[in-house]
Order: structure tokens, then sequence, then C-alpha cells
């Protein structure tokens, strides 16, 4: 049952990074502060980017709970890495960022506690929230990236 709810908590996620990565190039840009390396932030963003990229990945699936933990604890490394190369650039993004993927962490652990399909349903909204929120980051990191 508990390998089932992983199942399905990782398709969902693939789905959620999936929709969450769609290029929006309407975004505004951030003009970085002074001292602000722009080829720190942009190599730190496409750190992140590929690592958001990964928990589409569906050998996920082989490391279960254990695996997604550990997806998140590189993702978080990720995006620190990205706060400290940006100083408080995009800081409202980085903060919501921070937010989903410890939303999505509570529900992981909460994985075998209470219903199945509650469960499922705190994954799939924690999911798709870490998706759209890094997502939001990379946009606007992009606008300041030459390369894009």
């Amino acid at each position: 049952m508990k390998k089932a709810l992983v199942v399905a908590a990782v398709a969902t996620l693939g789905l959620a990074v999936l929709a969450g990565c769609s290029s929006n190039d309407s975004s505004s840009t951030t003009t970085t502060q002074a001292g602000t390396s722009k080829n720190a932030v942009c190599n730190a963003r496409t750190k992140l980017e590929k690592e958001l990229k990964s928990l589409e990945d569906p050998s996920l699936l082989t490391g279960g709970k254990s695996g997604i933990q550990s997806e998140l604890e590189s993702l978080q490394k990720d995006l620190d890495n990205l706060k400290s190369a940006a100083k408080t650039d995009y800081q409202p993004q980085v903060d919501a960022v921070t937010s989903s993927i410890d939303d999505l962490k509570t529900a992981v652990n909460e994985v075998g506690n209470g219903s199945l399909t509650d469960n499922v349903s705190a994954l799939g909204k924690a999911i798709t929230k870490v998706g759209s929120t890094t997502s939001a980051l990379l946009d606007q990191v992009k606008a300041a990236c030459p390369s894009g």
C-alpha cells in the first residue's frame, strides 16, 4: 500500500514538475545588485533547474520515500546556492520555493499516516506547489542570464 502511494506520488510529481517548468517569457526582469555575480547566479539557476528536472525521473520510484527526501535535500541545497549567489535578489521567489519545499517535506514525512487518499492528495498539492514556485523563480532569474 505504501509502495502504491509512492508510485502515485512520483507519477503526480512528474506531471507537476513538467507543468511547472513551462517557459513564461513575460516574466519581469530583476536587476542584480552591485556585488552580485551574474555568472554565479546564472550557474546556480542552471543547477537548480537540472535538480528540478531530476524529480521527474522515473528512477526516483526505486528510492521510495527516502529517494524523494534525498532529491528534496538536493533541491534545497541548489536553492540555497542560488540564494547565496543572488544575495537579496529574488527574495520573494526564493522564500516561496523554500516554503513549498518545506510543505512537500511535511507531506512526504506523513506518508503512511492517515488515509492513502489524504496522503496522495497532500503530496500532489505540495508537488504542484514546488513545481510552480520553482518555475516562477527560474523564470525571474532567466531574465537576468544572457544565455537564458
